[in-house]
């Protein structure tokens, strides 16, 4: 992954973007709160798993992500904890843990 180049930013949150073979990955960085996003479209895309996050969630192996996370985050809700729908850009649906950029 190549280094996180900003760009762009609103009063809300950064824009960010590094390139895994070639292809972009989108980071946001919420400014309030110091939470950080990748976009899931990217990722799926990338890995060639699906063209975006949710035809993968609607595959048998987007069933297993979900039930892998739910046995491992017990009491967690899988949609606003590990998935998360940016208020900002609704196209995009947003996947991460939080990280300190």
């Amino acid at each position: 992954m190549t280094k996180l180049e900003k760009t762009g930013e609103d009063w809300i949150n950064e824009y960010f973007t590094s390139y895994w073979k070639g292809k972009p990955v989108t980071f946001t960085r919420n400014r309030w709160t110091n939470e950080a996003l990748i976009n899931a479209d990217d990722v799926v895309n990338i890995l060639g798993i699906a063209g975006t996050f949710e035809e993968f969630m609607s595959t048998d192996e987007g069933l297993d992500f979900i039930n892998e996370w739910k046995r491992d985050h017990p009491g967690a809700s899988f949609f606003g904890n590990a998935v998360k729908i940016s208020s900002i850009n609704l196209k995009s649906i947003n996947y991460g843990k939080s990280v300190n950029l």
